[in-house]
């Protein structure tokens, strides 16, 4: 605190009008120990802000790497699933892979069975010929025992009417030409008989044939109406079912 001079009440107290010879002080002691203690206070009180200082800096930097850790930490869970992620697209796709490795092998297999039903159905085609060329050659030779038969018939229709003629001519040999009528009437009864019998051969036969046919060409039909189309239906229900359309919206 500086010296007060009251100047209103007492203007001279402590107060002279002299110049004051400089400098007024007789001696200086200094302090040594007290330099020391007053440089080392400073110098303390200078660590304790860098320590406090190190200290805000250490707790940032330690949430800096707490925060740090937890996005590193997030990002090996990420990565985690990832890998997870990836592991199950590769098991999918080994599973994808498999089912279309079964399949080509499926259509291999299809393709190889089409092959074999072709050659089957080539045979089988070749067979119907075989059995059209030997049902019309046995178609020809019932036609020429028929004819034969025929021109038999004739004969003895032929051979009858000169019989019944002489019969009328000549009433002496009466007894004679009635035993060689019954021996005509019996031929003609086993000839008819033949007929029958070949006549039941041929139509038995015939209708054999027919049904080989129809059902070789049923077959043939159905396969190739299934090889053009894919479907699996029948060729005479596809056939049924248009037809029943077609009826229907005539009908409308």
């Amino acid at each position: 605190m500086g010296l007060f001079i009251n100047a209103k009440g007492n203007p001279g107290v402590f107060k002279n009008q002299e110049k004051i010879p400089e400098p007024n002080q007789a001696y200086l002691k200094i302090d040594r120990i007290s330099e020391i203690v007053n440089e080392q206070k400073k110098t303390n009180n200078s660590i304790l802000n860098s320590i406090q200082g190190l200290n805000s800096l250490y707790h940032k930097q330690q949430d800096t790497q707490a925060v740090q850790w937890k996005n590193f930490n997030k990002q090996l869970s990420e990565l985690g699933r990832s890998k997870l992620t990836f592991e199950e697209f590769e098991t999918f796709a080994r599973e994808r892979l498999k089912i279309l490795y079964e399949n080509d092998e499926k259509l291999l297999n299809h393709l190889e069975d089409e092959s074999a039903l072709k050659r089957d159905l080539i045979n089988q085609i070749s067979l119907v010929n075989d059995s059209n060329q030997e049902m019309v050659n046995q178609l020809g030779e019932f036609e020429s025992t028929n004819q034969q038969i025929t021109v038999r018939m004739q004969e003895l229709f032929e051979l009858n009417k000169q019989m019944s003629d002489q019969l009328s001519n000549h009433g002496d040999n009466q007894s004679t030409m009635l035993d060689h009528l019954e021996n005509q009437e019996a031929l003609m009864e086993k000839t008819l008989r033949q007929l029958t019998h070949f006549r039941s051969a041929l139509y038995e036969r015939t209708n054999y044939l027919v049904e080989k046919i129809e059902n070789s060409y049923s077959l043939t039909s159905s396969f190739v109406y299934k090889l053009f189309t894919g479907s699996n239906l029948p060729l005479t229900f596809s056939m049924s079912t248009q037809k029943n359309d077609k009826d229907y919206k005539n009908s409308d």
